[in-house]
Protein backbone atom coordinates (compact mmCIF):
# COMPACT_ATOMS: atom_id res chain seq x y z
CA UNK A 1 0.00 0.00 0.00
CA UNK A 2 1.26 3.67 -0.93
CA UNK A 3 0.20 7.00 -0.57
CA UNK A 4 1.94 9.25 -2.93
CA UNK A 5 2.71 12.59 -1.37
CA UNK A 6 1.44 14.28 -4.01
CA UNK A 7 -1.94 14.90 -4.42
CA UNK A 8 -3.80 14.41 -8.21
CA UNK A 9 -5.03 17.66 -10.09
CA UNK A 10 -8.23 17.96 -8.51
CA UNK A 11 -6.15 17.74 -4.63
CA UNK A 12 -7.47 14.26 -3.92
CA UNK A 13 -5.14 12.15 -1.84
CA UNK A 14 -3.89 9.37 -3.94
CA UNK A 15 -3.37 5.58 -2.89
CA UNK A 16 -2.08 2.26 -4.94
CA UNK A 17 -2.63 -1.36 -3.15
CA UNK A 18 -0.01 -3.64 -5.32
CA UNK A 19 -2.16 -6.20 -4.71
CA UNK A 20 0.20 -8.85 -6.29
CA UNK A 21 3.11 -7.86 -3.59
CA UNK A 22 0.80 -9.61 -0.86
CA UNK A 23 2.69 -12.64 0.34
CA UNK A 24 0.00 -15.08 2.35
CA UNK A 25 2.92 -16.79 3.43
CA UNK A 26 3.77 -13.94 5.92
CA UNK A 27 0.74 -11.89 6.40
CA UNK A 28 -2.82 -13.24 6.44
CA UNK A 29 -5.50 -11.76 4.76
CA UNK A 30 -7.20 -10.00 8.01
CA UNK A 31 -3.96 -8.34 8.99
CA UNK A 32 -3.93 -6.91 5.46
CA UNK A 33 -7.47 -5.92 5.19
CA UNK A 34 -7.08 -4.08 8.81
CA UNK A 35 -3.92 -2.43 7.53
CA UNK A 36 -5.50 -1.28 3.99
CA UNK A 37 -8.66 -0.04 6.46
CA UNK A 38 -6.48 2.05 9.17
CA UNK A 39 -4.36 3.71 6.65
CA UNK A 40 -7.91 4.51 5.06
CA UNK A 41 -9.37 5.88 8.20
CA UNK A 42 -5.58 8.13 9.08
CA UNK A 43 -6.11 10.16 5.13
CA UNK A 44 -9.23 10.06 5.83
CA UNK A 45 -8.52 12.19 8.89
CA UNK A 46 -7.18 14.85 6.73
CA UNK A 47 -9.09 18.04 6.31
CA UNK A 48 -8.38 18.65 2.76
CA UNK A 49 -8.87 14.94 1.79
CA UNK A 50 -12.62 15.31 3.57
CA UNK A 51 -13.32 18.40 0.79
CA UNK A 52 -11.74 16.81 -1.66
CA UNK A 53 -11.74 13.43 -1.19
CA UNK A 54 -9.57 10.26 -2.57
CA UNK A 55 -8.46 7.98 -5.42
CA UNK A 56 -7.47 4.35 -4.79
CA UNK A 57 -6.43 2.43 -7.43
CA UNK A 58 -6.00 -1.22 -7.13
CA UNK A 59 -3.38 -3.03 -8.99
CA UNK A 60 -4.42 -6.89 -9.28
CA UNK A 61 -1.01 -7.38 -11.54
CA UNK A 62 0.93 -10.47 -10.39
CA UNK A 63 -2.38 -11.40 -8.15
CA UNK A 64 -3.02 -15.00 -9.04
CA UNK A 65 -4.57 -18.37 -6.98
CA UNK A 66 -1.54 -18.35 -4.10
CA UNK A 67 -3.10 -14.81 -3.15
CA UNK A 68 -6.62 -15.96 -3.67
CA UNK A 69 -6.29 -19.07 -2.30
CA UNK A 70 -5.53 -17.23 1.20
CA UNK A 71 -8.58 -15.32 0.88
CA UNK A 72 -12.13 -17.04 2.56
CA UNK A 73 -15.68 -15.98 1.02
CA UNK A 74 -16.43 -14.01 4.45
CA UNK A 75 -13.23 -12.53 3.62
CA UNK A 76 -14.23 -11.34 0.06
CA UNK A 77 -17.68 -10.55 1.05
CA UNK A 78 -16.60 -8.26 3.94
CA UNK A 79 -13.77 -6.55 1.22
CA UNK A 80 -17.16 -6.01 -1.38
CA UNK A 81 -19.43 -4.46 2.10
CA UNK A 82 -16.07 -2.12 2.83
CA UNK A 83 -16.32 -0.72 -1.04
CA UNK A 84 -20.01 -0.53 -1.33
CA UNK A 85 -20.29 1.18 2.08
CA UNK A 86 -17.44 3.42 1.03
CA UNK A 87 -18.79 4.17 -2.56
CA UNK A 88 -22.23 4.97 -1.23
CA UNK A 89 -20.81 7.95 0.23
CA UNK A 90 -20.86 9.45 -3.02
CA UNK A 91 -24.69 10.14 -3.53
CA UNK A 92 -24.35 12.84 -1.00
CA UNK A 93 -21.76 14.85 -2.66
Amino acid sequence: MTILAQRDKFGRRVGITRLGFWNPDKIKFPDLFCAIFMLHSMISEEEKTQIAGCTVIVDAKSFGMKQLRNMALEDIRVVVNFIQVYDSYDQYK
